[in-house]
């Protein structure tokens, strides 16, 4: 026989506020009592801190239904009443009878019942009993449910109710900057353009249809607090509000301010909204207060703003949306990204079920969006295995777009990105500009990356003048049918690296312009091609490209080129061909630039034509080396008929900068020409030069390791060896040699060395440090050691330098070796002997 049992049932349940572990506040850490006394037998009112605090909710309601059925009330709806308890927590308790062995769901309202402002005879849909008005805290209310529970015998639950809705709070930051008391608001009119009408206490959910709300209310306080509004909301995605504010002066309207736009209302969270808002483009903020319940809500206050109002936003934070930033009709919005981010990875249902939308940008008809600086703006899905549209920027009617910078991305997780994935997308009569920013889709299907893409059969374009391209040349873009040119008439497309694969990527310079990062090269092909290419400004190289075959003319530039050459890459060139800046060059990297290899056409020691061996030709602009190194076939000791042979030669008002280099010659490493007319300055630190140049070689042409001339020669911490002899410095009136070491050797079995500094042509050279040596002495004892510093007439006929001395150390006294005279140090400096028995035998001291 089956046995029915009844039993005793204890319910409790706590209500709670939007605390995330705490009941239903009265007096707790999120209240304020705030009184306000006003003359005249004014009430006091109350500010937005005093809503929200569960004070007014004074019944639960419980309806119990049979689990299973659609829907089975079991028996009639119950009230309790809520009672504040020592803990200050608001509690109502159920004491039921039920029968045992079956299965029921409980679902509980709670709300003012003085208020009485819902209906709530069925709480599957309860929605509001008469007119919304905001600015009532009796409209707060709090629900749950547990579902599916089955009574095996007595039991006691406590059941912790939430909010449905989130709590929308206005106010305005200008009211005491209004010195006229007839333009400060008392009222306000609120008109929300669509709302949820209904709310499902058994299942959690608002319900599908919406409608316009509007009332009128007295302000909140004197101090700005205007609205505190009960909103139904989803759990998980917030529901975006339009609404409008009218403020009266008692009966007397003073403005409207209709561009709330796309606020979000999210259950549970309280949504704060602030601004200048009685003022004439008056901007608002919108944050999510913290104490409410856990927030996770920023609605990036300026960015809102300028999207609903128009003007230009600078982002002080990154950005992260649920749902497109919509540029209205009508509206000029400037974004400045300084280097912050702007990201979506939330998928909204589009029209077509089968897709999500995940869209950052949406400009309407008649719109216009500028978009400028650094930073990230992405689109991505990821929901898994879902195909969609993961727009950065999406363009219809006439909307105008500019795009000057960023860097655009969009990616989904879907058949292993093999799908369309538009990235820019322009519709109707649409038009985007793109001067500037880096864009890469992740995915691509047969045609390519849709990386820049046209509505089939639209009016609408996209014109490119600049900007970086990864996988997607726009010049030739297989997103249309005929293959499309997007770059705009005037600039130029650069495939600048052969990465990433399948398809490098591409940069387009404007007219005028170069571009903005190293072009990669790989053959000499490419290489010839960078140097002619008028747009290109940087070059890397990253393996060995053999140069033998190619003439001088294909090496020859007319722009400032800076060619970075990595370790372990040598260009190789040929004895008859070397590089010529015109308008200057930068080398840099650790590579090699060597034409050793190459044999020379000019060998015989009898022959009288010869030929010149060079690396580098400046005949105009500026060089800088920095890390690379030279070898200038140290094998080959002939000049030509026009050029000396040296590694680096330079011409008239050529600046010269070599620092953390190593130069390798059989004459000279670096040259200048076009005596007593050079005005460039000469700067040498951290490297390393020598020339294997002797009178011995072929009795016809030798060379020292450098010969400079300049208005200015700064020499630092190099080391500069020679046979012949190191540095020669002519008519420099300015020339410093302040650290390093400088010394000749002699050819093994040979007395070939010669000078290891040598000052001529009326050069004035400072040394105030550094080692100087010599392996011979040619000045018949009167150095008291070798000939290390030393100035004379050079070819006949021509001045002597001189030398002031202030430093350095020795291995002989410093001469003239025309007036056979010793130079003494400067005033306050001395010789003075070394004593330790090193090649050095001077050095000069401080008095």
């Amino acid at each position: 026989m089956r046995r029915l049992f009844l039993l005793a049932a204890g319910l409790a349940m706590t209500l709670t506020a939007c605390q995330k572990d705490e009941g239903l506040v009265s007096d707790g850490a999120t209240s304020q009592t705030i009184t306000v006394t006003i003359p005249q037998g004014m009430q006091t009112r109350a500010t937005a801190a005093d809503f929200g605090n569960g004070a007014k909710v004074d019944r639960c309601l419980l309806q119990i239904y049979r689990s299973g059925t659609t829907p089975a009330k079991y028996g009639e709806q119950q009230s309790a009443t809520v009672q504040k308890g020592t803990d200050g927590k608001l509690t109502a308790t159920f004491n039921l009878r039920l029968v045992a062995s079956q299965t029921y769901d409980f679902v509980f309202w709670a709300d003012c019942s003085t208020g009485d402002h819902y209906n709530t005879d069925d709480l599957t849909n309860i929605t509001v009993k008469g007119n919304y008005a905001g600015n009532n805290d009796e409209f707060d209310a709090f629900t749950g449910a547990l579902l599916d529970y089955q009574v095996k015998g007595a039991f006691s639950e406590n059941i912790t109710l939430r909010r449905p809705f989130g709590q929308l709070n206005v106010k305005t930051l200008d009211m005491a900057a209004i010195p006229d008391p007839t333009l400060k608001p008392t009222k306000v009119k609120v008109a929300f353009t669509a709302v949820p009408t209904s709310f499902n206490a058994k299942k959690g959910e608002i319900g599908a249809a919406t409608a316009a709300v509007e009332y009128t209310a007295d302000v909140l306080s004197a101090d700005g607090d205007l609205t505190v509004d009960y909103i139904w909301a989803p759990v998980e995605e917030a529901t975006l509000a339009d609404f409008s504010m009218t403020f009266l002066n008692g009966t007397t309207e003073i403005s409207t301010n209709d561009d709330f736009k796309n606020i979000p209302i999210r259950r549970n969270y309280r949504t704060n909204v602030s601004g200048n808002l009685l003022t004439k483009q008056g901007t608002f903020n919108v944050t999510i207060d913290p104490e409410f319940y856990k927030p996770d809500i920023n609605d990036y206050p300026e960015l809102r703003a300028a999207l609903a109002n128009g003007g230009s936003v600078t982002l002080s934070e990154d950005v992260t949306i649920e749902a497109p930033l919509v540029v209205e009709t009508g509206k000029t919005v400037e974004i400045d990204l300084n280097g912050k981010d702007i990201i979506n990875t939330t998928s909204l249902p589009d029209t077509d079920p089968r897709y999500g939308n995940t869209t950052v940008f949406e400009v309407k008809g008649g719109a216009t969006l500028n978009i400028k600086g650094d930073g990230n703006i992405k689109a991505i899905g990821t929901k898994p295995n879902e195909d969609g549209y993961r727009m950065a920027v999406y363009a219809y009617g006439d909307a105008k777009v500019n795009i000057y910078g960023g860097n655009f991305f969009n990616d989904q997780d879907y058949n292993n990105r093999n799908a369309q994935l538009d990235l820019i997308y322009a519709d109707g009569n649409a038009v985007i500009n793109i001067y500037g920013g880096r864009f890469e889709s992740a995915c691509a299907n047969a045609r390519g990356y849709w990386v820049l893409n046209l509505k089939d059969g639209s009016n609408a374009a996209i014109n490119v003048y600049g900007g970086t391209f990864v996988n997607f040349d726009p010049s030739n873009s297989m997103t249309e049918n005929p293959v499309k040119n997007f770059v705009a008439a005037g600039s130029t497309t650069v495939k600048v690296s052969a990465t990433p694969a399948p398809n490098g990527t591409y940069e387009v310079v404007p007219a005028g312009g170069q571009t903005s990062v190293p072009v990669e090269v790989t053959n000499a092909e490419g290489l010839t091609g960078a140097l002619s290419n008028p747009v290109i400004a940087k070059i890397a190289v990253a393996s060995d490209i053999d140069l033998t075959s190619a003439p001088v003319e294909d090496l020859t530039f007319t722009e400032h080129k800076t060619i970075d050459i990595k370790e372990g890459a040598t260009l190789q060139l040929s004895g008859g061909s070397n590089l010529v800046a015109e308008n200057g060059l930068t080398l840099t990297g650790k590579g090699t630039i060597d034409n050793s290899a190459a044999a020379s056409t000019a060998v015989a020691a009898a022959s009288d034509v010869h030929e010149h061996k060079s690396l580098i030709h400046v005949t105009g602009g500026d060089l800088l080396i920095d890390g690379v190194t030279l070898i200038n076939d140290p094998e080959h000791h002939w000049h030509g008929n026009s050029y000396n042979s040296a590694a680096i030669a330079y011409w008239n008002d050529a600046n010269i900068t070599i620092r953390n280099a190593r130069i390798i010659s059989g004459e000279f490493t670096v040259c200048g020409m076009g005596r007593d007319v050079a005005s460039g300055e000469i700067t040498l630190t951290d490297s390393y030069f020598e020339s294997t140049s002797s009178n011995k070689d072929n009795g016809q042409h030798w060379a020292y390791a450098m010969r400079l001339y300049g208005s200015k020669v700064r020499i630092d911490n190099c080391e500069v060896k020679g046979i012949q002899g190191g540095v020669s410095i002519e008519s420099c009136q300015d020339a410093v040699i302040s650290g390093g070491k400088y010394y000749t050797v002699n050819t093994p079995g040979a007395k070939d060395a010669f000078y290891p500094v040598y000052i001529t042509n009326g050069a004035k050279v400072t040394i105030t440090g550094g080692e100087f040596s010599a392996a011979n002495d040619w000045s018949g004892g009167m150095a008291e050691g070798t000939s290390a510093v030393v100035s004379g007439d050079n070819d006949a006929g021509r001045p002597s330098g001189s030398v002031i001395l202030k430093g350095g150390k020795f291995s002989g006294k410093a001469y003239n070796h025309v007036t056979k005279a010793i130079y003494e140090p400067a005033e306050g400096y001395k010789w003075q002997a070394i004593a330790s028995g090193s090649d050095l035998k001077w050095e000069v001291v401080a008095e």
